[in-house]
């Protein structure tokens, strides 16, 4: 099964109404009996929600038990409220191919709706996704014309964007803001480059490199290397704590070879930084990262290089600055790396600090078939998920000193360099039991 199916569904009065309270109470789903329609051909079926000569609401279909004669249960979903009533004759209007324009009018027209024609739904879409971008986004959300064109994408591009897509939700975690800002994402019709091209325009600010240096000015000498950065800043905002994500890159999405998250939290000046690895499947048919990885050796030599100059004896001056933990150094082994833009679940994985990834290395526990060191979850003793990873990084109970501030700058360059996307992220807030920095 497969393609796109769309049905124009009627409400009466009573039942808009009914609907309206519905979703008032955060209840997004409504069933309404419908002329029969053919179940098969299509594996989407979009609903189109029409109060007297207005498209109202966008919804997910599917069909259900019978409802009488002739007629079926509709089971929608995902109902999605427009921003204002969409007339029909605007959406007719907006056709360029007549013939097909008439059909589409002939089905808004039915009394009780019914479903469009192949070419008629997908003439619908293009019209309003031309009418208006809001508009666009939410149907969109819906069209299967996106999973067509993720499929064309390569297997390293949508790895590096289910990766990246993770960061993004790791680090709204971390601070605190809902996780439902990745929702609107839909992929955009220009060749993608990064997961955030695909975010609200609103919520984007392209190359301003103004804003940037003003949110690094917490960091010494940031301002002289704004042209390591070639990329997009995206701002999210819930209550006093303000999240600004930087993604830079300097090549074509199939080129990355991976992901590096840096997040910072401004209030105890403190940052980690996750690399994200791939697992593969042993000979077991469990997930498992060998240590063989042509370039982990240079990546850890890195890690250890810059853990060198953040390793001092000195003890923390105040509260601000304690640490359990002052390396800052963490690997994210996943099973799969699955790009699934509607999912707004974390991806599961190991997040494994550089100290403990080290002891791996070396334990007679982790010794594959040929010799080498080889991490499962059977083997790998104890790691954090992602619950466990958001409440001590969050609380800045690990990550880097105040003081090697300067040291992010060398981590960002040197992921650059390595072809792989850096994604930092700045968290803004002071809490008003933290206004005294010296407690």
């Amino acid at each position: 099964m497969g393609g796109i199916a769309g049905l124009v569904v009627k409400l009466s009065d009573d039942r808009s109404k009914t609907l309206s309270i519905r979703l008032k109470h955060d209840n997004d789903t409504f069933d309404e009996p419908v002329p029969k329609f053919s179940s098969g051909g299509y594996s989407i079926l979009i609903c189109f929600i029409v109060l007297g000569n207005c498209v109202t609401h966008i919804a997910m279909g599917k069909k259900g038990r019978s409802a009488g004669t002739d007629m079926t249960r509709l089971n929608m979903s995902k109902i999605e409220t427009l921003p204002y009533s969409l007339p029909i004759k605007t959406i007719v209007e907006a056709i360029p191919d007549t013939a097909i324009a008439g059909r589409v009018n002939v089905c808004f027209e039915q009394v009780r709706g019914g479903r469009f024609t192949d070419g008629g739904i997908r003439a619908v879409i293009e019209a309003i996704q031309l009418l208006d971008p809001d508009l666009s986004r939410i149907i969109s959300k819906f069209s299967l014309i996106t999973n067509e064109r993720l499929e064309k994408l390569s297997t390293m591009a949508k790895q590096n964007l289910a990766s990246q897509k993770d960061a993004l939700l790791s680090v709204l975690r971390l601070a605190g803001l809902p996780e439902d800002f990745v929702d609107d994402w839909v992929l955009p019709k220009k060749p993608i480059r990064r997961y955030c091209d695909g975010l609200p325009k609103k919520g984007s600010i392209k190359d301003e490199a103004s804003i940037i240096r003003n949110d690094f000015m917490c960091f010494n000498g940031m301002d002289r290397v704004m042209d390591e950065f070639n990329g997009d800043v995206v701002k999210f905002k819930s209550g006093s704590v303000k999240l600004h994500v930087y993604w830079a890159d300097r090549n074509e999405l199939e080129l990355q070879t991976g992901t590096d998250l840096i997040y910072y939290n401004e209030t105890f000046q403190s940052f980690v930084m996750v690399q994200y690895k791939l697992m593969d499947i042993n000979e077991r048919g469990r997930p498992a990262f060998r240590y063989s990885d042509p370039q982990l050796a240079k990546e850890v030599c890195r890690m250890n290089n810059l853990w060198d100059k953040f390793n001092t004896q000195q003890k923390p001056g105040n509260c601000f600055d304690f640490r359990f933990c002052y390396n800052p150094f963490f690997f994210k082994l996943c099973p799969k790396l699955v790009f699934e833009p509607e999912s707004p679940h974390l991806i599961k994985g190991m997040y494994i600090p550089l100290d403990y990834w080290h002891l791996l290395a070396q334990s007679t526990e982790t010794r594959g078939p040929h010799g080498g060191p080889v991490i499962s979850y059977e083997n790998v003793g104890r790691y954090l998920n992602n619950t466990e990873f958001a409440a001590i990084v969050s609380k800045a109970w690990v990550g880097c000193r105040p003081e090697h501030s300067k040291i992010l700058l060398k981590a960002v360059k040197q992921s650059l360099k390595r072809n792989r996307t850096a994604i930092l992220a700045i968290k803004k807030q002071v809490p008003d039991s933290y206004q005294n920095n010296n407690l």
